[in-house]
Parts: structure tokens; sequence; C-alpha cells
């Protein structure tokens, strides 16, 4: 390969014109759309492989179901075909008409960026994100972002400046490293109303919430007080509750002494809980800032512990590593079923091999355009998700099963290399096609209309 043709970045996403999640075009041409129009506005030098996956034999391929501007320059788009007859010998293919991590090792390994971020057709990088990916890059590392959850009805033909300001007004949910935070609610989904998520619903509140860069003090003064106001009423509620529900226990005198007797056992094993959490915490905690100031203990056990930190919401829409680093891993474990957990299991395989994690702060933003309920996951369609795939007999790796795999790769690195030389179909002579554009041409009614051709 010339080195000066080599980009800076590769952008790996996996697709077929089949409208999965609903209303897939849009989607996917936002996210088209989005990649060109950043690469242009910052300089950004970068190609997009699109991998299209399994394609449906009564639809048109992607490449003439999207529009292309009339100039794509500074970015490359090329697209790699997976043709049905090689998604046929897979497990389950019947049932998974898409392999998606599979798919994004195939783009991987056709990468001719020094980095390579895999994400996903309903992504849209904000400014700063891109500034990062052009500037601040470097091997070694596994870069990390918050997702921020925007509305399917996003503005369509217009400016892309005008599409960023408004996701950056219509969020409704955050992938942080901790959860998912809802921003409506102003706490974190499935964390219940303890003093301990209560502080944690504030401080990750504030950051997200109250903290813009270029936001008046008086905004971020009421955003404080907002946060502030929600902590301390929800903690207010909190004691309430408690308070009525001893002096309901209490109230009855004549059986005081057996009330009393299991309210102080509760209140022994309430603080015993609480305690022993707190020193799971400090141990924890301890443990991986122990690793980074040099403090002695065992290989295995500092990268499990360090894996327990890693910020794995979300985080097949956004990973970001050297091209090398990705090699060496071998891609994504290319297990023939539905991509739940894969992105997590990289994610534990590149900790285990020293590869750092970066998370990106909340002054970077990437934005995933909502889909339908159970096409993919959400809190609102996990258990639809889950039923129509046990129901169709396909498999996806289960909590625990992601567990032992953590567990597993920090004892022993070497078993999280689980493909063989060939991975990413290296072996198989896919169609590549260009994205190469064309001079605009004038429509019937006088308008300009942009086209690209496909070199084949």
């Amino acid at each position: 390969m010339d080195a000066e043709t080599v980009p800076l970045l590769s952008i790996v996403a996996v697709s077929r014109n089949d409208d999965h999640g609903g209303n897939m075009h849009d989607r996917m041409q936002h996210f088209v759309d989005g990649f060109i129009a950043q690469c242009r506005r910052h300089q950004l030098d970068a190609e997009l492989i699109l991998v299209e996956w399994n394609p449906p034999s009564d639809r048109p391929r992607l490449e003439d179901s999207l529009r292309w501007p009339a100039d794509l320059a500074p970015a490359t788009v090329r697209i790699v075909t997976v043709p049905p007859e090689i998604h046929a010998g897979f497990a389950c293919s019947q049932q998974l008409p898409l392999f998606q991590m599979i798919g994004k090792n195939v783009g991987i390994r056709r990468s001719r960026g020094r980095f390579i971020l895999a994400t996903n057709i309903d992504i849209l990088l904000d400014d700063a994100t891109v500034h990062y990916l052009r500037d601040q890059l470097t091997p070694g590392t596994m870069l990390r972002a918050d997702r921020y959850d925007v509305p399917g009805d996003i503005p369509r033909g217009v400016p892309f400046e005008q599409v960023l300001a408004d996701c950056a007004k219509r969020f409704f949910h955050v992938n942080t490293r901790f959860g998912i935070f809802d921003v409506r609610q102003r706490r974190f989904l499935g964390m219940g109303t303890g003093l301990e998520a209560n502080i944690l619903n504030f401080v990750v509140g504030l950051r997200i919430l109250g903290v813009a860069r270029d936001a008046p003090w008086g905004d971020r003064l009421r955003a404080i007080a907002a946060q502030a106001g929600s902590l301390l009423g929800a903690t207010a509620v909190r004691a309430g509750q408690t308070v009525t529900r001893y002096v309901r226990n209490v109230v009855p005198l004549h059986r005081l002494p057996i009330r009393a007797f299991y309210l102080g056992r509760r209140l022994v094993v309430g603080v015993g809980r609480q305690a022993g959490r707190a020193v799971r915490l400090v141990i924890g905690l301890a443990t991986y800032l122990g690793g980074l100031v040099g403090v002695r203990t065992s290989a295995a056990s500092l990268r499990y512990q360090r894996s327990r930190w890693l910020h794995t919401w979300a985080c097949g829409d956004f990973t970001v590593l050297a091209r090398d680093d990705w090699f060496r891993l071998r891609g994504y474990p290319e297990w023939a079923m539905y991509s739940w957990h894969i992105d997590s299991a990289l994610m534990y395989a590149a900790n285990a091999h020293g590869i750092k994690e970066i998370t990106l702060d909340t002054g970077y933003r990437i934005y995933h355009i909502d889909h339908s309920a159970g096409s993919g996951w959400s809190p609102d369609g996990g258990a639809q998700l889950f039923a129509r795939l046990s129901a169709r007999g396909v498999p996806f790796l289960s909590d625990q099963e992601l567990q032992r795999w953590q567990m597993q790769v920090a004892e022993r690195p070497t078993s999280a290399i689980v493909n063989g030389p060939q991975w990413g179909l290296a072996d198989r002579d896919l169609p590549q096609r260009d994205i190469h554009p064309r001079p605009a041409q004038v429509a019937g009614d006088g308008t300009i209309a942009a086209h690209a051709g496909v070199a084949r």
C-alpha cells in the first residue's frame, strides 16, 4: 500500500437494504451525509467502508439506494459485499440475516487507515469528537465515548450543523460508563432510589446537563439548582418513607418487643450490607488506582479489576483502535450469533492485552438515531428483542457467559484471540466498489441533481 494514500482513519459499519430497525434508509442516509460533511468541514482524512452483508435479491444495492454528493473530498467511500452464498455457510444463517461483528471484521481487515473506528449506520459525530479523531489518536489505546440517543425524526435536507443543533437539544438518554441516564427524569434507569443512586444521579446529571463549555453562567447555575433540587427532593421522599414505615411499625405498643427485635435486626443487616458494599467499592477502586501507581498485585487480578471499570455501554457504536491493535486482536470474536455483548467481549480482550481505554468527557458527543423498539436493545425494547431471538432460535451471549469470558481473558490473555489467521473472510475475494463522484446534472425541473458513480 502506498504510504501517501493511507488515510488517517477508516470508519467501518455494516448494513443491508432490508429496513431493519425501521426507517433504516433515512438513518443510514443521515450517517453517510454526516460522515462526508464532517470530513469536509474539519478536513478529516478518512475513508468510509460500508460492508453490505447478504444483500436482499429483491431490493436495490446500497450504492443505488443512497444519495451521494457530487464531491466527496476529502473523504472516500468504499462498499464491500458479503454475498448470500457466503452468508449461508454460517450457522443460524436462516434465522439471522446479518452477522454484524463478523461483517465489521470484513471491513476492518480491508481497511487502509492507520486507525479504525467500528460503528453503526445510525451514528452522528459532533464537531469536538471529529477534532479529537483528527488530532489526538494514539496507538495502544481504545477510544470510547458516551452515546446520546436522539429521536428518529431528525430534520432532513438541512445543513449538517442544523442537524447537530437539533440533536444537542433533543437527546433523551445518555449511555454512560455507569448505565443509561434518563435526561427527562434526571436519573439512571434501573438504579433504584437510594442515597447512593441519588448522589450518582446528581453528579452525572450535572456533568451532562450543566457543564456545557460555552453555556452562560446563569444557565449553568440554573442547571446546578435543578439537579440539586432533584437530589434533595428524592432524598426527602426517601427519608419520609423510611420514617413513616418505622413509625407505623412502632405505634402498636402491645407488640413493641417483637417489633423492636425485627426492626433492630433489619437495621443491623442493612448497615452490614451497606458497609460490605462500601468495602467492595473501596477495594476495587484501590486495586485499580494501585495498578496505575505500580502497587504490587497479581497481573490477572489487575487485568480483571481494570476490566470492571471499562465503558462497555453501547460500545459497538463507537470503538477506535489503531489498525495494528485491531489486527493484533484479530478483530471481534467471530461467533455466529446475534451481536449482543460481542462488542464488550472485544473490549475485555483489548484490556487483557494491555490496550488502555480512553473515554472522552462530556464535551464530546456521538448521537444515536433512535430505531423501533425490539429491533436492537433499548430500555423499552430489550424484553421484546430477546423474546424474538429466543422464538427464532437465534443464539446470543448471556450476561453470565460474558462474565466468564471477562474472567477467562483476564486470567489468560492468549485465550482472547479466538479467530484464525483468515479472520474477516480474508481468504474470500469479496466484491469491492469505490464510490466516485460524477458531475452534477440538471434535472427536468431545472434543479441540480448530485450523482455518484460506482467503480465495480
